[in-house]
């Protein structure tokens, strides 16, 4: 009898998989620890007998030891390979032992961990090469084009070029400062913040500049001044050293090439012919994080994710109903969405739920296509396992309250708890036009916090000149103030006979009642559904009007309104964050 993807191939197969802390959180953690232990046993100093020589294997080793460190999170494997390297690169080239043993235990561990990962995939193959499969056709799939990777992968080229020649310059530039210079013996006179320090130099000009080691007042340096060029100087015992620019072309070279191979891949899954092959029977159900669950053929109650993969219909259309179909899933967004929107949603979305094929290896980090029903759909990005924390191997509840990644798709949706929302009947009587609907009163401290950014962060900038960070804190905070401030005081509904105003923070919205298609009252909430857009008014003043009362005088409107245009300005709220930056950026420039 030919075996199927049942629960226990399923529990089988998770078991087979490397926990995802193990290079998520474990492996970065000795990384970092590394990396301390280097700092801290490196007891050599620049010294004019000594001194610290720029160092290009360095420079170019580090593109591995950074990037092994960034890629844990995206492509483990390529993070222990550039791991190895580094260990290796440290213990031939290192001089300090303590260096050397902390990055050969990092190397060992990266090592042990891509063996791991191979003996991983090869279980997981093993587990579901003799499953049953379908026979499936694959139609020709839409030419790929030029994508965002390509473009990054130029982006890369252009940026290691220019960095090699600016580096290049730079070298000949100080190689001709060099050739002029004249050697001193410069006196520290003052020690400033962030480890600069003061030079007195012989030709009676006092430096500035912050150098690697520390000095104290009094002590005497041997510097380079260039005669012929009074901004040039150098410590003897801290040459300059321009080679971080192959860091920079190393870094970028490396990131484009992992998304070209990226790009490959996705051509790889869309040939432009017909193929004819075999899938293997899943299920499959919409998550909440805008990809598609994996179950096992037999889990009818999508209780055990097997594993996420993120894919789009290859019809652009279905793609962009799915797209916005998610949306239910994200219960905030959901919230103020139109009920005949949200069951259009679920319709969308039950499309993809069910008895599905999956083409190609059940195994993290391969590339599949599903197939449901007549609708193909091809990875954008790798297969991948759930994700655990580290955090729920703890004992008890301790543990329990870091469960692992869940699924959240239409079953685990309450539709039960959703509150019915009524039908809005014209009212008899209006109100005088303009009418501007009562919206509850804004707290008081609301004033206080819109004026109060454009009083303070000027006379902080003005105190602390030249601090670009605390000029970008008083944007931030400023403006996010304002805007906060602004959601109370500016927020309004105002009826016209013909449209409707609804104002924000920073846009004033004018809809015509005749592009209203529906209104519906939901608690507290009021929903403008319009042809292409939805609008939600809340915060009404419930001691002066009702939801049932505002949406009533809305559906009379609309009853008897006559055509307009619709509108969209800037509301004053915009000028007003306009106006606080611009004087955030007078006053710091004014002072810089």
């Amino acid at each position: 009898m030919t075996k199927t993807l049942d629960a226990e191939v399923a529990r089988r197969w998770v078991a087979a998989g490397v926990p995802s802390w193990v290079y998520r959180y474990v492996l970065p953690a000795v990384w970092l620890a590394a990396m301390v232990v280097s700092v801290a046993f490196d007891d050599s100093r620049c010294l004019q007998d000594d001194p610290c020589l720029a160092d290009a294997t360095f420079s170019i080793a580090l593109v591995a030891c950074l990037g092994s460190l960034a890629l844990w999170w995206w492509m483990p494997r390529v993070a222990a390979a550039l791991g190895i390297t580094f260990a290796v690169l440290d213990v031939w080239f290192d001089d300090i032992p303590e260096a050397q043993l902390a990055w050969a235990a990092y190397g060992v561990l990266c090592l042990a961990l891509l063996v791991w990962l191979t003996f991983s995939r090869n279980r997981q193959v093993t587990l579901t090469r003799d499953l049953a499969r379908r026979p499936v056709v694959l139609p020709p799939a839409e030419p790929v084009g030029f994508t965002w990777r390509l473009g990054a992968m130029g982006l890369a080229i252009v940026v290691a070029a220019v960095s090699l020649v600016v580096m290049n310059r730079q070298d000949a530039e100080e190689r001709d400062h060099l050739s002029r210079a004249v050697q001193h013996s410069a006196k520290v006179v003052a020690v400033l913040d962030e480890g600069e320090i003061e030079l007195a130099i012989p030709d009676g000009a006092n430096r500035k500049i912050t150098p690697y080691e520390t000095y104290v007042v009094g002590e005497r340096i041997a510097v380079l001044v260039d005669p012929d060029d009074s901004s040039w100087f150098r410590l003897v015992g801290e040459p300059a050293d321009n080679t971080w620019w192959y860091t920079v072309a190393g870094g970028a070279l490396l990131l484009g090439l992992l998304l070209v191979g990226t790009d490959l891949r996705r051509r790889r899954i869309r040939p432009r012919r017909r193929v004819t092959t075999t899938g293997l029977p899943v299920l499959i159900a919409p998550d909440a994080g805008m990809r598609f669950a994996v179950f096992a053929a037999d889990d009818r109650d999508f209780e055990h994710v097997l594993a996420f993969v993120d894919a789009l219909p290859d019809d652009p259309d279905q793609a962009g109903e799915l797209d916005a179909a998610y949306d239910l899933l994200d219960k905030e967004e959901a919230e103020f969405v139109p009920a005949t929107v949200r069951r259009t949603w679920a319709e969308g979305l039950r499309k993809y739920e069910g008895n599905a094929l999956l083409v190609g290896d059940l195994v993290e980090g391969s590339w599949v296509t599903l197939v449901i029903g007549d609708t193909v759909m091809r990875a954008s990005s790798p297969l991948r396992a759930v994700r655990v924390s580290p955090l729920e191997l703890l004992p008890g509840s301790l543990g329990q309250r870091f469960e692992r990644e869940e699924f959240e798709g239409l079953s685990t949706v309450d539709e039960s708890e959703e509150e019915e929302p009524e039908a809005a009947e014209p009212a008899e009587d209006v109100p005088p036009l303009p009418w501007h609907v009562p919206i509850e009163p804004a707290p008081w401290w609301t004033k206080l916090l819109l004026v109060a950014p454009f009083v303070i962060a000027p006379a902080v900038l003005w105190a602390n000149p030249g601090d670009w960070w605390l000029g970008v804190l008083a944007l931030g905070a400023g403006g996010g103030g304002i805007n906060f401030a602004c959601l109370y005081l500016l927020h309004g509904v105002v009826f016209e006979a013909n449209a409707m105003e609804i104002r924000s923070t920073t846009q004033v919205h004018r809809v015509p009642w005749q592009g209203v298609k529906s209104i519906e009252v939901a608690g507290e909430q009021i929903t403008f559904e319009t042809d292409d857009d939805f609008h939600v008014v809340g915060g009404l003043d419930e001691e002066r009007t009702t939801p049932q009362y505002v949406a009533s005088v809305a559906e009379a409107l609309r009853v008897r309104s006559q055509p307009t245009t619709s509108q969209t300005r800037l509301a004053s709220g915009a000028a007003m964050i306009a106006a606080y930056v611009l004087l955030c950026a007078a006053t710091f420039f004014l002072r810089y």
